[in-house]
């Protein structure tokens, strides 16, 4: 095993030849000794790998990790191919033959001629080799480029020798197709734009050649002025616009703030419509933020042009406004709106103030109220006075109510004042309204008076409501207030119907207070129509509701027959008494004809007393039937609660004078008391009333 160690090594060196070992051996024995052991220790640590069960090493090839030198050891390393983790190293020997890093030879020997030389080794200087046998060194040039080769033309480089830089050489270098000589000129592959980069272009000024090269930055946005495209107003924002004079689609924006309120303080001087007032209005947008000073009142009215330029100026208004009445001023009469059109989206209010009149001084409504507008009279010494024949200088009646509300979305609120002395007289037609009509409209009467209007007419036409005319869905309601001394007085031969208020056909009539009163109707009675009414008659499908208040002293009074003192119900109409008192009225006629319900006459309609009473009604005739209440022409009269006086009751008693029935007569129809039950409301009796001259008094039904 020595021996076969002994010559392992010994063939690792330089030579390998006998000579060799043996020289080698003696020289060093002592270090081949060593490396023997550390060979043998390596060889035997790799068998103790501990290889896997079964597993038997295979080598790869050895890998020299660091080479031998002439002065220092080398090493080498080899992997098991089954196991990569199992690796196996061993030393080198220092190499003295290939190990050394040589210098130049120096001495007689040249590039062309041979002789001696000496050369030392870089690692150790005590390794010096001596030879007298060199043969000439040949040239070793080392190159260095003169002229460039380019990609049309061959380059040239010179050759110096390191060992005689007197011995020098030319060589050619070939074409280089790469070596351009590039320029970059205007044109470019692709245009940059304002978002993205470009490509440039270069030609070689050699070849001809052209590419694209280089990026050429984004130009970006180039923005024009700005523009408002969107006004900023006091309460919204706006917006301003840039474009991109490169790229037209390229747009910025940017917000305007809202500029908020300028309030500067604006005067308004007065006028026949407007009070006089400071005001704070924007001055951008015209806003006002509700600060006033310096009130004054509108100018007063005080002449006819005056209020026909009052007229004028709110024709087209929307709002409030309050004319102010001083004077008594003479006015044209009207059959059109009397403030001109307001529009369907909007609402024009005016309030009548003052302590004037407006007195008719032609044929016409003094005022008459369309669709979206409101008048309210307010002023207790304020009069409208309409047209009668032989009073304040008049020469003729009227043709038309004094009062006139058309239009479902009309109203009129009284609140003060007057609606006086009109007499609604027209020629070959019917006499409705003296005082007020009311079609489709909405009159509200919370206090003043509409009294001494009359409706009077020729022969031939009939009169309805003396004071108040109600029809076509129109509604009144009363809460204060009175409506008195208003009659009908037609020609002879003719009818009249509701000396005070008409409700006719759908119209509706609320009462929750005041008084209708005083009232005087006039007329004739055929076998096919029975007249009457003198506070109140209600036609064929209108409704009357009386909640309270009072239906008194008023009077009906035809050379025939006399139906209804204070209320005439007819066919289909309905009354609804639940408080107030019908009192103190009175039928009338002449000679041997009849009169029947000196406060309530119900023909065909339905009557229904929820509470209140009927008391100190009177008939006055040959036939009288009915001083308090007279059922007639198969009508309907219930009774939940309330009183109906009869004969015996002193200051309270309803009288039939010459005739029965003093508390109720039932000529035909129905007269019951009960309840009212279910949720239909649906009428319960309890039993039928008869003609009686005793007090009816009814509480909840029953009958005491």
């Amino acid at each position: 095993m020595l021996r076969l160690l002994y010559k392992t090594v010994a063939n690792a060196t330089e030579g390998g030849t006998a000579t060799k070992e043996r020289l080698f051996m003696k020289t060093n024995k002592t270090c081949v000794y060593g490396i023997f052991a550390v060979i043998i220790a390596l060889t035997f640590a790799g068998c103790d790998n501990n290889p896997e069960p079964g597993h038997v090493h295979q080598w790869g090839e050895w890998d020299i990790t660091a080479p031998a030198t002439c002065i220092a050891t080398g090493s080498q390393t080899r992997t098991c191919a089954l196991n990569a983790t199992h690796t196996e190293t061993e030393v080198i020997p220092i190499d003295t033959v290939n190990g050394h890093d040589w210098g130049e030879w120096v001495g007689t020997v040249t590039c062309t001629e041979a002789g001696t030389g000496t050369r030392v080794c870089s690692r150790s200087e005590s390794h010096i080799e001596e030879r007298d046998d060199l043969q000439p060194l040949g040239h070793n040039y080392e190159w260095e480029t003169k002229i460039a080769p380019t990609c049309t033309d061959e380059g040239e480089e010179i050759g110096t020798c390191t060992h005689d830089n007197s011995h020098t050489t030319t060589r050619k270098i070939a074409i280089d197709p790469t070596a351009h000589n590039w320029e970059t000129g205007d044109d470019v592959e692709l245009e940059p734009t304002c978002t993205t980069d470009g490509i440039g272009k270069r030609v070689c000024t050699l070849c001809e050649k052209v590419e694209a090269h280089g990026v050429l930055a984004a130009l970006g946005h180039d923005w024009s002025e700005w523009e408002e495209t969107i006004l900023a107003t006091c309460t919204e924002d706006g917006e301003k616009t840039a474009t991109c004079t490169r790229d037209g689609s390229h747009i910025t924006k940017q917000a305007i703030f809202a500029l908020g309120h300028d309030y500067q303080w604006v005067t308004i001087t007065p006028s026949l419509i407007e009070e006089g007032i400071d005001r704070e209005i924007c001055s951008r947008c015209a806003d006002e933020n509700g600060n006033t000073r310096n009130i004054t009142s509108p100018f007063p009215i005080t002449t006819t042009q005056e209020w026909n330029d009052a007229r004028a100026l709110l024709n087209g208004r929307e709002g409030n406004y309050t004319l102010t009445i001083n004077g008594d001023i003479a006015v044209g009469g009207t059959t059109t709106a009397s403030f001109g059109t307001t529009a369907s989206d909007s609402t024009l209010t005016v309030t009548l103030k003052g302590s004037g009149t407006l007195s008719l001084n032609t044929q016409g409504s003094i005022v008459y109220v369309a669709d979206n507008q409101t008048l309210i009279i307010d002023s207790a010494f304020l009069k409208l006075e309409g047209l009668t024949n032989d009073k304040n200088g008049a020469t003729q009646n009227n043709n038309n109510s004094a009062v006139y509300v058309n239009g479902s979305t009309a109203k009129l609120e009284l609140r003060n004042g007057t609606i006086s002395g009109n007499t609604a007289s027209p020629t070959n037609n019917f006499s409705v309204g003296g005082g007020v009509y009311v079609s489709y409209g909405a009159f509200t009467m919370n206090g003043g008076a509409i009294s001494g209007n009359a409706a009077s007419n020729s022969v031939g036409w009939s009169c309805y409501g003396g004071g108040v005319y109600v029809i076509n869905y129109g509604t009144f309601t009363m809460n204060g207030g009175e409506i008195s001394g208003n009659t009908l007085s037609p020609a002879d031969y003719n009818y009249s119907y509701g000396g005070g208020v008409y409700v006719g056909s759908y119209g509706t009539f609320t009462m929750t207070g005041g008084e209708i009163s005083d009232n005087f109707t006039s007329g004739w009675y055929s076998n096919n129509d029975f007249p009457g009414g003198g506070g109140v008659y209600v036609d064929s499908n209108g409704t009357f509701t009386m909640t309270g208040g009072e239906i008194s002293d008023n009077t009906v009074s035809n050379s025939n027959n006399s139906y209804g003192g204070g209320v005439y119900v007819n066919s289909n109409g309905t009354f609804t008494m639940t408080g107030g008192t019908i009192s103190d009225n009175t039928g009338s006629c002449d000679g041997y004809n009849a009169s029947g319900g000196g406060g309530v006459y119900v023909r065909g309609g339905t009557f229904t007393m929820a509470s209140g009473e009927i008391s100190g009604n009177t008939l006055q005739s040959y036939t009288s039937r009915g001083g308090g209440v007279r059922v007639d022409g198969n009508g309907t009269f219930r009774i939940v609660t309330g009183t109906i006086y009869g004969s015996n009751e002193g200051a309270l008693s309803n009288t039939a004078l010459g005739g029965s029935g003093a508390a109720l007569y039932i000529e035909s129809g129905t007269a019951q008391h009960g309840t009212f039950s279910g949720t239909g409301g649906e009428w319960v009796s309890s039993g039928d009333l008869s003609t009686t001259d005793d007090t009816i008094k009814v509480v909840n039904g029953v009958l005491h």
